[in-house]
């Protein structure tokens, strides 16, 4: 696997935890729908690194 897709891989997947810990923030603060939507952005990026690492 080339360099390039690893770190993208990693970026991918240090994005998905951020967006983990954003959505906990949000919810904490009763931004109950924000927060549902770094979820899902939280899946996203973890499902392309997946699908990256997959090739």
């Amino acid at each position: 696997m080339k360099e390039e897709i690893k770190q993208l891989i990693l970026y991918r997947i240090e994005r998905a935890k951020e967006a983990i810990v954003e959505a906990e923030l949000l919810f904490s603060e009763g931004h109950i729908r924000t927060s549902v939507n770094r979820l899902y952005y939280a899946c996203f990026y973890a499902a392309s690194a997946i699908l990256l690492a997959k090739g």
